[in-house]
C-alpha cells in the first residue's frame, strides 16, 4: 500500500528538519571541543566535564576523538529511535531537540567567556 503523496510530503520535510538537526548538533559539538581547547590554553578556565577532563591534560587529540565518538554515538541512537519515547512520555525528538538548545547556550556561554578572557 501506497502512502498518500501528502504523508510522502510530510515525512520529507521531518526528515529534512531532522537531518539538519543532526548536523547543527555535531557542528555545535565541534565548536564546543575547539573553543573548550582555546579557552583552556588561556590558563583560565578547565574542563568540567570529569569524562574528558583527563583527556585534555594527557593528550588532545584523544580527548578531541573521544568527544566527537561519545557526540556520534549518542545521536546516532537517538536518531534510530527518534519515532519513540522515553518512559512512553518524553519523544526522543524532543531530546534532540533539547540536546539542540543546551549546545546553543553552551556556545553563546564560550563566546561570552572568551570575550572576558580576551580583556572586552
Amino acid at each position: 500500500m501506497k502512502a498518500h503523496p501528502e504523508e510522502r510530503g510530510r515525512r520529507k520535510h521531518r526528515d529534512e528538519a531532522l537531518f539538519l538537526l543532526v548536523v547543527a548538533i555535531l557542528l555545535f559539538s565541534t565548536l564546543d571541543g575547539i573553543f573548550t581547547l582555546l579557552l583552556i590554553e588561556t590558563g583560565q578556565v578547565y574542563e568540567w566535564n570529569p569524562v574528558l577532563a583527563p583527556l585534555i591534560s594527557h593528550d588532545v587529540q584523544l580527548f578531541a576523538n573521544v568527544k566527537s565518538a561519545l557526540t556520534k554515538a549518542g545521536i546516532f541512537v537517538l536518531v534510530v529511535f527518534v519515532d519513540r519515547s522515553l518512559f512512553r512520555h518524553i519523544p526522543v525528538r524532543s531530546i534532540l531537540e533539547l540536546i539542540f538548545v543546551i549546545y546553543c547556550f553552551l556556545i553563546l556561554y564560550h563566546l561570552t567567556l572568551m570575550i572576558r578572557v580576551s580583556g572586552g
